[in-house]
Protein backbone atom coordinates (compact mmCIF):
# COMPACT_ATOMS: atom_id res chain seq x y z
CA UNK A 1 0.00 0.00 0.00
CA UNK A 2 1.41 3.33 -0.97
CA UNK A 3 2.08 5.21 1.93
CA UNK A 4 1.13 9.31 2.84
CA UNK A 5 4.06 11.31 2.35
CA UNK A 6 4.42 13.46 5.34
CA UNK A 7 6.26 16.87 5.48
CA UNK A 8 7.21 18.32 9.30
CA UNK A 9 7.78 21.94 9.19
CA UNK A 10 10.01 22.69 12.15
CA UNK A 11 12.75 21.20 13.74
CA UNK A 12 11.82 22.01 17.26
CA UNK A 13 11.05 20.27 20.16
CA UNK A 14 7.55 18.99 18.82
CA UNK A 15 8.26 18.42 15.29
CA UNK A 16 11.55 16.84 16.13
CA UNK A 17 9.69 14.70 18.52
CA UNK A 18 6.68 14.45 15.77
CA UNK A 19 9.26 13.33 13.18
CA UNK A 20 11.37 11.04 14.75
CA UNK A 21 8.32 8.94 15.76
CA UNK A 22 6.75 8.81 12.35
CA UNK A 23 10.46 7.89 10.90
CA UNK A 24 11.20 4.92 13.60
CA UNK A 25 7.30 3.87 12.29
CA UNK A 26 8.81 3.47 8.84
CA UNK A 27 6.58 6.52 7.45
CA UNK A 28 8.02 8.88 4.87
CA UNK A 29 9.19 12.17 6.45
CA UNK A 30 10.71 15.11 4.46
CA UNK A 31 11.85 17.83 7.68
CA UNK A 32 11.32 21.14 6.38
CA UNK A 33 12.87 24.41 8.00
CA UNK A 34 14.69 27.76 7.75
CA UNK A 35 17.39 26.88 9.86
CA UNK A 36 19.98 25.21 7.64
CA UNK A 37 22.36 24.23 10.58
CA UNK A 38 19.60 22.38 12.42
CA UNK A 39 18.47 20.22 9.68
CA UNK A 40 22.32 19.69 8.45
CA UNK A 41 23.14 18.28 11.81
CA UNK A 42 19.66 16.20 11.60
CA UNK A 43 20.81 14.80 8.32
CA UNK A 44 24.13 14.23 9.37
CA UNK A 45 23.62 12.68 13.00
CA UNK A 46 19.79 12.04 12.69
CA UNK A 47 17.26 12.82 15.23
CA UNK A 48 18.16 11.56 18.60
CA UNK A 49 15.24 11.34 21.38
CA UNK A 50 15.71 10.92 24.89
CA UNK A 51 13.22 9.67 26.79
CA UNK A 52 14.24 8.82 30.69
CA UNK A 53 11.13 8.07 32.40
CA UNK A 54 9.95 6.54 29.73
CA UNK A 55 6.84 8.53 28.37
CA UNK A 56 7.21 6.90 24.84
CA UNK A 57 9.48 4.11 23.73
CA UNK A 58 12.47 6.22 23.94
CA UNK A 59 15.65 6.66 23.97
CA UNK A 60 16.56 5.98 20.16
CA UNK A 61 17.81 7.45 16.66
CA UNK A 62 16.39 7.64 13.57
CA UNK A 63 17.65 8.67 10.12
CA UNK A 64 16.32 11.43 8.50
CA UNK A 65 17.98 11.84 5.46
CA UNK A 66 15.29 14.20 3.78
CA UNK A 67 15.02 17.30 4.24
CA UNK A 68 14.42 20.52 2.93
CA UNK A 69 14.75 24.67 3.69
CA UNK A 70 11.06 25.45 2.44
CA UNK A 71 7.51 24.05 2.66
CA UNK A 72 7.28 24.67 -1.07
CA UNK A 73 10.05 22.26 -1.72
CA UNK A 74 8.63 19.44 0.33
CA UNK A 75 5.49 19.74 -1.16
CA UNK A 76 7.64 19.68 -4.82
CA UNK A 77 8.41 16.40 -3.57
CA UNK A 78 5.09 14.70 -2.94
CA UNK A 79 4.16 15.97 0.51
CA UNK A 80 0.73 14.94 1.09
CA UNK A 81 0.10 16.07 4.83
CA UNK A 82 2.14 18.92 6.21
CA UNK A 83 2.49 19.22 10.20
CA UNK A 84 2.83 22.67 10.96
CA UNK A 85 5.07 22.52 13.65
CA UNK A 86 6.37 26.34 14.04
CA UNK A 87 5.56 28.99 16.93
CA UNK A 88 2.25 30.01 16.41
CA UNK A 89 3.67 33.60 15.39
CA UNK A 90 5.21 32.07 12.82
CA UNK A 91 2.46 30.99 10.82
CA UNK A 92 2.12 34.59 9.28
CA UNK A 93 5.22 34.17 7.42
CA UNK A 94 4.06 30.71 5.73
CA UNK A 95 0.74 31.75 4.38
CA UNK A 96 1.53 32.94 1.14
CA UNK A 97 3.62 29.97 0.32
CA UNK A 98 0.98 27.54 1.75
CA UNK A 99 -2.06 29.33 -0.25
CA UNK A 100 0.49 28.54 -3.57
CA UNK A 101 0.50 24.96 -2.22
CA UNK A 102 -3.21 23.81 -1.09
CA UNK A 103 -4.74 26.09 -4.11
CA UNK A 104 -2.46 24.30 -6.64
CA UNK A 105 -4.18 21.08 -8.57
CA UNK A 106 -2.69 18.67 -6.38
CA UNK A 107 -4.69 18.05 -2.54
CA UNK A 108 -2.51 18.66 -0.09
CA UNK A 109 -3.62 19.15 4.02
CA UNK A 110 -2.10 20.60 6.84
CA UNK A 111 -2.67 19.65 10.83
CA UNK A 112 -2.22 22.82 12.86
CA UNK A 113 -0.05 21.47 15.62
CA UNK A 114 0.43 24.93 17.53
CA UNK A 115 -0.40 26.58 21.59
CA UNK A 116 -3.19 29.10 21.19
CA UNK A 117 -6.49 29.97 20.08
CA UNK A 118 -7.45 30.20 15.92
CA UNK A 119 -4.21 29.18 14.83
CA UNK A 120 -6.04 26.60 12.53
CA UNK A 121 -8.66 29.51 11.11
CA UNK A 122 -4.91 31.40 10.23
CA UNK A 123 -4.37 28.22 8.13
CA UNK A 124 -7.59 27.85 7.05
CA UNK A 125 -7.54 31.13 5.22
CA UNK A 126 -4.98 29.87 3.52
CA UNK A 127 -5.28 26.27 2.80
CA UNK A 128 -8.94 26.33 2.87
CA UNK A 129 -11.27 24.97 5.85
CA UNK A 130 -11.46 21.33 3.88
CA UNK A 131 -8.12 21.08 4.24
CA UNK A 132 -7.30 21.65 7.42
CA UNK A 133 -7.25 19.84 10.33
CA UNK A 134 -6.39 20.76 14.00
CA UNK A 135 -4.46 19.30 16.55
CA UNK A 136 -4.05 19.58 20.76
CA UNK A 137 -0.18 18.22 21.64
CA UNK A 138 -0.13 16.22 24.80
CA UNK A 139 3.92 16.24 25.00
CA UNK A 140 6.52 18.38 25.43
CA UNK A 141 10.54 18.55 25.78
CA UNK A 142 13.80 20.49 25.30
CA UNK A 143 16.68 20.62 23.11
CA UNK A 144 19.69 18.99 24.71
CA UNK A 145 22.49 21.00 24.27
CA UNK A 146 24.11 18.18 21.61
CA UNK A 147 21.05 18.62 19.38
CA UNK A 148 18.95 15.41 21.15
CA UNK A 149 15.31 16.41 22.05
CA UNK A 150 14.37 15.12 25.51
CA UNK A 151 10.49 13.92 26.39
CA UNK A 152 9.97 15.63 29.52
CA UNK A 153 6.02 14.69 29.67
CA UNK A 154 3.63 12.87 27.46
CA UNK A 155 0.04 13.50 29.26
CA UNK A 156 -1.50 10.83 26.52
CA UNK A 157 -3.65 11.07 24.10
CA UNK A 158 -3.35 13.79 21.64
CA UNK A 159 -5.97 15.17 19.55
CA UNK A 160 -7.36 16.33 16.15
CA UNK A 161 -9.90 17.50 14.99
CA UNK A 162 -11.21 18.54 11.63
CA UNK A 163 -12.79 21.92 10.12
CA UNK A 164 -14.70 20.51 7.78
CA UNK A 165 -17.18 17.05 8.06
CA UNK A 166 -15.73 16.05 4.64
CA UNK A 167 -12.20 15.87 6.44
CA UNK A 168 -13.16 14.06 9.01
CA UNK A 169 -12.16 10.54 7.90
CA UNK A 170 -8.57 11.97 7.12
CA UNK A 171 -8.39 13.68 10.82
CA UNK A 172 -8.88 9.55 11.87
CA UNK A 173 -6.31 8.20 9.76
CA UNK A 174 -4.15 10.93 10.45
CA UNK A 175 -4.59 9.63 14.35
CA UNK A 176 -4.38 6.02 13.26
CA UNK A 177 -0.92 6.27 11.94
CA UNK A 178 0.54 9.07 15.35
CA UNK A 179 -1.25 6.16 17.16
CA UNK A 180 0.94 3.66 15.10
CA UNK A 181 4.17 5.55 15.45
CA UNK A 182 3.80 5.71 19.52
CA UNK A 183 2.30 9.29 19.68
CA UNK A 184 -1.15 7.94 21.06
CA UNK A 185 -3.62 10.09 19.18
CA UNK A 186 -7.85 10.26 19.08
CA UNK A 187 -9.66 12.17 17.18
CA UNK A 188 -12.12 14.50 18.44
CA UNK A 189 -15.56 15.87 17.81
CA UNK A 190 -14.69 18.75 19.80
CA UNK A 191 -11.51 19.55 19.35
CA UNK A 192 -12.33 23.55 19.58
CA UNK A 193 -13.60 22.83 23.83
CA UNK A 194 -10.46 20.84 23.92
CA UNK A 195 -7.63 23.84 22.61
CA UNK A 196 -9.89 25.78 24.88
CA UNK A 197 -8.92 23.80 27.52
CA UNK A 198 -5.20 23.69 26.70
CA UNK A 199 -5.44 27.38 26.39
CA UNK A 200 -6.53 27.68 29.88
CA UNK A 201 -4.08 25.67 31.21
CA UNK A 202 -1.36 27.36 29.55
CA UNK A 203 -2.15 31.01 30.23
CA UNK A 204 -2.88 30.19 33.63
CA UNK A 205 1.20 29.56 34.69
CA UNK A 206 3.62 30.14 31.02
CA UNK A 207 3.06 33.99 31.55
CA UNK A 208 4.09 33.69 35.60
CA UNK A 209 6.58 31.51 34.66
CA UNK A 210 8.38 33.77 31.70
CA UNK A 211 7.85 37.08 34.24
CA UNK A 212 9.95 35.44 37.27
CA UNK A 213 11.66 32.66 35.84
CA UNK A 214 10.09 29.89 38.37
CA UNK A 215 9.40 26.35 36.89
CA UNK A 216 5.77 25.53 36.93
CA UNK A 217 6.28 23.63 40.19
CA UNK A 218 8.07 26.87 41.93
CA UNK A 219 5.08 28.49 40.70
CA UNK A 220 2.62 26.66 42.15
CA UNK A 221 4.44 26.13 45.32
CA UNK A 222 4.79 29.85 46.10
CA UNK A 223 1.18 31.35 47.88
CA UNK A 224 1.73 34.40 45.74
CA UNK A 225 2.40 33.45 42.24
CA UNK A 226 -0.33 30.68 42.63
CA UNK A 227 -2.89 33.12 43.75
CA UNK A 228 -1.90 35.17 40.38
CA UNK A 229 -2.77 31.65 38.72
CA UNK A 230 -5.94 31.18 40.12
CA UNK A 231 -7.17 34.53 39.17
CA UNK A 232 -5.42 33.97 35.57
CA UNK A 233 -8.02 30.58 35.52
CA UNK A 234 -10.96 32.28 36.61
CA UNK A 235 -10.89 34.86 33.98
CA UNK A 236 -10.06 32.34 31.41
CA UNK A 237 -12.77 30.43 32.36
CA UNK A 238 -15.79 32.85 32.44
CA UNK A 239 -14.23 34.06 28.79
CA UNK A 240 -14.37 30.31 27.41
CA UNK A 241 -18.22 29.88 28.94
CA UNK A 242 -19.42 33.72 27.78
CA UNK A 243 -17.70 32.47 24.34
CA UNK A 244 -20.15 29.06 24.62
CA UNK A 245 -17.28 26.38 25.41
CA UNK A 246 -19.21 23.87 27.30
CA UNK A 247 -16.02 22.70 29.83
CA UNK A 248 -16.35 19.63 31.65
CA UNK A 249 -17.69 19.95 35.61
CA UNK A 250 -14.85 20.72 37.90
CA UNK A 251 -12.46 21.76 35.13
CA UNK A 252 -10.38 24.01 37.63
CA UNK A 253 -10.16 21.58 39.74
CA UNK A 254 -8.20 19.26 37.18
CA UNK A 255 -6.41 22.31 36.26
CA UNK A 256 -4.79 22.78 39.97
CA UNK A 257 -3.88 19.19 40.10
CA UNK A 258 -2.53 19.10 36.58
CA UNK A 259 0.03 22.39 37.42
CA UNK A 260 0.42 20.89 40.85
CA UNK A 261 1.98 17.73 39.73
CA UNK A 262 3.80 19.29 36.52
CA UNK A 263 7.20 18.75 38.47
CA UNK A 264 9.92 21.04 37.54
CA UNK A 265 9.34 21.50 33.81
CA UNK A 266 9.95 24.80 32.00
CA UNK A 267 7.19 25.62 29.88
CA UNK A 268 7.78 26.75 26.77
CA UNK A 269 7.37 30.47 27.04
CA UNK A 270 9.87 30.70 30.09
CA UNK A 271 12.48 29.17 27.49
CA UNK A 272 11.24 31.46 24.30
CA UNK A 273 11.48 34.60 26.70
CA UNK A 274 15.41 32.90 27.50
CA UNK A 275 16.34 32.05 24.37
CA UNK A 276 14.32 34.38 21.13
CA UNK A 277 12.23 36.44 23.26
CA UNK A 278 10.07 35.76 21.00
CA UNK A 279 6.37 34.15 23.01
CA UNK A 280 3.18 33.00 21.96
CA UNK A 281 1.45 35.35 24.30
CA UNK A 282 -0.45 36.83 21.41
CA UNK A 283 -1.86 33.49 21.23
CA UNK A 284 -2.95 32.75 24.76
CA UNK A 285 -3.68 35.53 27.18
CA UNK A 286 -4.04 37.84 24.27
CA UNK A 287 -6.75 35.65 22.98
CA UNK A 288 -8.01 35.38 25.83
CA UNK A 289 -8.26 39.05 26.08
CA UNK A 290 -9.69 39.49 22.26
CA UNK A 291 -12.36 37.01 23.28
CA UNK A 292 -12.97 38.94 26.92
CA UNK A 293 -13.66 42.23 24.84
CA UNK A 294 -15.68 40.50 22.19
CA UNK A 295 -18.11 39.14 24.81
CA UNK A 296 -18.29 41.16 27.38
CA UNK A 297 -15.94 39.72 30.16
CA UNK A 298 -13.81 41.52 32.01
CA UNK A 299 -10.05 40.37 32.07
CA UNK A 300 -8.07 42.38 34.42
CA UNK A 301 -5.25 39.82 35.31
CA UNK A 302 -4.91 38.72 31.41
CA UNK A 303 -4.09 42.19 30.45
CA UNK A 304 -1.86 42.78 32.94
CA UNK A 305 0.49 39.80 32.26
CA UNK A 306 0.02 40.17 28.45
CA UNK A 307 1.27 43.68 28.82
CA UNK A 308 4.33 42.64 30.61
CA UNK A 309 5.48 39.62 28.36
CA UNK A 310 5.67 42.13 25.42
CA UNK A 311 7.31 44.87 27.39
CA UNK A 312 9.77 41.85 27.55
CA UNK A 313 9.89 40.64 24.37
CA UNK A 314 10.22 44.39 23.26
CA UNK A 315 13.41 44.67 25.65
CA UNK A 316 14.88 41.88 24.44
CA UNK A 317 14.78 42.99 20.58
CA UNK A 318 16.70 46.29 22.07
CA UNK A 319 19.67 44.45 23.64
Amino acid sequence: MRKNRIAVVGSGVVGSILAAHLLRNKEEVILSDSLKRRLDRITEKGLSILDPTPFTHGPFTVEAKEACLSMREAARRGAETIFICVKAPAIQSLLAELRGICRGPRRVRVVSFQNGLDTEELLARAAGRENVLRAVVNYAGRLDPGGAVEITFFNKPNYIGALETAAIPYARTICGTLTRAGLDTEYSPKIKRQVWEKVILNSMLCPVSALTGMTMRQVMECAQTRELVMELAGEAIEVARRSGVCLPEKFLDFCVSYLTRAGDHKPSMLVDMETTGRTEIEFLNGKVCEYGAKNKAPVPFHRAVSALIKGLESRKRLR
